[in-house]
Parts: C-alpha cells; sequence; structure tokens
C-alpha cells in the first residue's frame, strides 16, 4: 500500500487543479524503457565486491496543465528490476509534482513533492529543474551500502509575494520522511517551516534576513545495534547585508545563529555563532558566482567548543552552442546535514560537478560528466554513532552515448565511476568493516520508448 499512496495521491491533487482551471493546455506524454544494468560492486563494499545484472522494465508518464495563472507537472516512473540474485527483484518508483498558482499579481503558491522507493543505494539525487539549473530538492548526500530497501518522500511549500523588482517576502514550510530496511539506519521525520524577507534600500544596499525552526524525530527497529539519535528543536536566525559595488558584482556581511536543543541530557545541546563575508557577481548572460569566507564556533553545553574556518560559495553556468551544450554547478558551506543514511550533524563541505553534450549529428548524440563532494564532519566521533570520520571524498565521472533510430525511440549506452574515500579521526578506527572507501564500475544500456513532442 505504502508504494503506491504518494503517486494516487498525486493524481488527486492533479484532477483538483483541472476541475477549478477555465481555459487550460493538457498534455499527456506516455514513456516506456528496458535496460540492463552491470555492477562490479553491488554492494558498495570495499573488500568484498560482488558483480551483479539487472534487468529494469518501466512503463511512466508525464502529465502537463498549463493555465493563464496557474500550472502543473506530475512525472511516475514504476519500475520492476529483475536481479540475477534471486532475492532481490525489487520495485523502484519515482514520482515528482511542481504546481504553482497566482493568487494575485505579485503573489504565487508553489508546491514541490518528490517520492523515492528503491533498492539502489546511490538512488538519492537531486532533483533539478531543467530550465532553472537549481536544486529544488537536495537529495542524499550521505553514504549508504547494501541492497535494503528504503523510501523518502519531501514535500515543499512556498507562499512568495513581491513588492519591487529585487524585494519579496516569502513563508516556506518542508517535511520530509525517510524510511529503511536496513536495521543499521535509522527513520526520520523533518518539519521544518520558515519566513524570509530580501529587500533593497535604493540601488546600492540590500537586505536578506530568514528565521526558521525545524524538529527531527527519529526511530530505529528493535534490532538497531547503534546508537540512538535524540530527537531535536533547531532555531536558526540569519541576516545578510549587501552593497553593490557595480551593476553586476555586491558585497555582503552575514551572520547565521543556530540553537539546537535535544530532547533527552544524552546529546549536547549548543549554540552556532557563524559569520561570514564575500562578493557576488551575476550576468545577464546567466552566470551566477558568489564566493566567501567565514568562521564559526560551535558552542556545546558541558563539553569542548569546536572552531574553524569554511569557505562558502555558489557557481551556476550554462554555455548553449550549436554542437550542444555544457553546463558548471557547484557550491560550499556550512550546513547541518540530520537527516540522511550517515549520522553526520554539521560539516563543511564542497561540491563540483559538470557535464557536456555534443550533438554528432541530429540523431547521434554523446555526453560526459564529473563530479565532486568534499565533505568535513565538524565533531563525530565513536560514540555518535558516525565511525570518527574525519573527512570524506566521493568522486563521479562517466560517459555516455544516444542514438535516435527513430523519432520515438531512443538508444542509450552509459558508463560511470564512482569513488569514495573516507578517512578516521586520530586514534579512532571505524566501526565496521569496509567502511572507509569503496569504488564501482558500472555500465547500463537503455531503450527508450516516447511519443515524439516536437
Amino acid at each position: 500500500m505504502k508504494t503506491f499512496f504518494f503517486p494516487l495521491t498525486m493524481l488527486m491533487v492533479y484532477f483538483s487543479f483541472l476541475t477549478t482551471a477555465s481555459a487550460y493546455q493538457l498534455t499527456f506524454t506516455p514513456r516506456s524503457s528496458a535496460s540492463l544494468e552491470y555492477t562490479d560492486n553491488a554492494d558498495l563494499s570495499e573488500k568484498n565486491k560482488e558483480d551483479e545484472l539487472t534487468t529494469v522494465a518501466s512503463v511512466g508518464f508525464t502529465i502537463a496543465l498549463l493555465e493563464r495563472t496557474m500550472g502543473l507537472e506530475i512525472n511516475y516512473d514504476p519500475s520492476y528490476v529483475y536481479s540475477d540474485f534471486d532475492d532481490s527483484d525489487s520495485w523502484r518508483h519515482n514520482a515528482d509534482l511542481f504546481a504553482w498558482t497566482d493568487l494575485g499579481k505579485n503573489t504565487r503558491l508553489e508546491l514541490n513533492n518528490r517520492f523515492l522507493l528503491t533498492e539502489d543505494p546511490t538512488g538519492d539525487e537531486d532533483l533539478v529543474r531543467d530550465d532553472e539549473m537549481v536544486v529544488v530538492i537536495p537529495g542524499d548526500t550521505t553514504v549508504r551500502r547494501g541492497r535494503n530497501e528504503y523510501y523518502t518522500n519531501t514535500a515543499i511549500a512556498q507562499l512568495k509575494h513581491q513588492f519591487g523588482i529585487d524585494n519579496f517576502v516569502y513563508t516556506r514550510f518542508l517535511y520530509s520522511l525517510l524510511r529503511n530496511d536496513d536495521p543499521g539506519i535509522e527513520d526520520n521525520e523533518r518539519y521544518q517551516p520558515s519566513v524570509g524577507l530580501t529587500t533593497w534600500f535604493g540601488n546600492r544596499y540590500g537586505l536578506e534576513t530568514v528565521a526558521e525552526y525545524e524538529r527531527g524525530k527519529f526511530s530505529r527497529d528493535s534490532d538497531f545495534q547503534g546508537i540512538p539519535t535524540d530527537d531535536f528543536d533547531n532555531w536558526t536566525g540569519a541576516l545578510k547585508l549587501m552593497r553593490m559595488v557595480t551593476k553586476n558584482i555586491s558585497l555582503f556581511a552575514q551572520y547565521q545563529h543556530i540553537y539546537r536543543d535535544y530532547d533527552s541530557n544524552l546529546s549536547n545541546d549548543y549554540h552556532l555563532y557563524s559569520p561570514s563575508t564575500g562578493f557576488q557577481y551575476s550576468m545577464e548572460n546567466g552566470l551566477h558566482f558568489v564566493i566567501g569566507l567565514g568562521y564559526f564556533i560551535q558552542d556545546f553545553d558541558g563539553i569542548d567548543n569546536e572552531e574553524g574556518l569554511f569557505l562558502t560559495g555558489e557557481v551556476r553556468k550554462s554555455w548553449n552552442y550549436k554542437w550542444g551544450v555544457i553546463n558548471l554547478a557547484g557550491s560550499g558551506g556550512l550546513d547541518q546535514n540530520s537527516f540522511g543514511a550517515q549520522r553526520i550533524d554539521l560539516e563543511r563541505f564542497i561540491s563540483l560537478g559538470a557535464d557536456a553534450r555534443y550533438d554528432f549529428f541530429r540523431n547521434l548524440a554523446g555526453n560526459v560528466f564529473i563530479d565532486f563532494r568534499y565533505s568535513d564532519p565538524v565533531n563525530t566521533d565513536e560514540s555518535d554513532g558516525s565511525g570518527g570520520i574525519e573527512d570524506q571524498k566521493t568522486y563521479r565521472t562517466g560517459a555516455g552515448i544516444t542514438y535516435s533510430p527513430l523519432r520515438w525511440m531512443a538508444l542509450n549506452l552509459n558508463y560511470q565511476f564512482s569513488k569514495y574515500e573516507a578517512s578516521a579521526k586520530e586514534d579512532i578506527n571505524f566501526r565496521s568493516e569496509s567502511n572507509d572507501k569503496y569504488d564501482e564500475n558500472r555500465v547500463t544500456f537503455m531503450i527508450t520508448l516516447q511519443p515524439d513532442r516536437s
């Protein structure tokens, strides 16, 4: 029942929008695919590597509804996985919803929802809107191993009112859940309301402010062997002052304060103080670049503080050519990563990625990509369940080719190499074998059938 609940809910939302729309444009695009996937490290283990060959059959669709003051898009792709291991056959479900409606001339309500059920440990990736190149719903950046099934759902509702070219106020609510069949990973739920304001005083000075509350709840199976995570309340306030230097360059100074309050006395509450400063560069051709430097102090109750420098930044750019496109994206900063498969909490991170597509002919194209993520958990040790991770590095690179012999058929051959490395704090051994590194080679051949929409 849990597997099909979310797609049915999305369809109910869709029909409720449809009945209220007056003059709308409706499109329905079905699709089907079949793929063979080979991996030389199915469980993402360092020493006990096992090959696996899977066949995946999928039938999905996209429903899009567009009206003058509202829009809706639903994507749903259920698939069945046949594995060469008899006990590994399973269902996968991937569904997302994007809806918006204008409540007034300058007021918009948006809803994003993503549901994922899979046994693939690398399946929880970012949801990105192609037309915006912005991560709408982030995936899980922590490391998951094995082929135990899990599912996650994230819903984000935002009401935004604009009262000038660059002035707006918003209120936002995020709800997420994670459920795992792996007894070594905790389940969790997150409730996160927030409000924000961005305003400019004249053409030179601007102000951004954010207030956010977060409730984290954790549960686990009766045979869970790790150290349980305490439920917590998290309070965040941030203030950012900006000054325009030129049309495209602005300076900023920011201060963020976080207070985390755990429900029990088994975990240490803390205040986080993190001022930072830097500059932003934006161009009309789509280049967006932010770089800054900050210093944080994590002030615990009862134990020594943690403190240090951190980089903050963002880059986003696309280059469109006659022969294809190149995309570049990256981010970095200080983050509380509390709701993934691993137990991380506060971390410094840097993430960079680039991809390119080259159109050899009208029906033949190639692509390459590379991603890198560095994570430095600030205060992990063996007692907090993290395994004493000092830092983590994840690399991914790959290439592929797409051939379309017919306008409604595409053949894809893709190769991907992934590598993960982690180091432990001094004098601390990892809690379990094969916990510090892995590498994987993955090859996928897919046939996709979809009506031509041109």
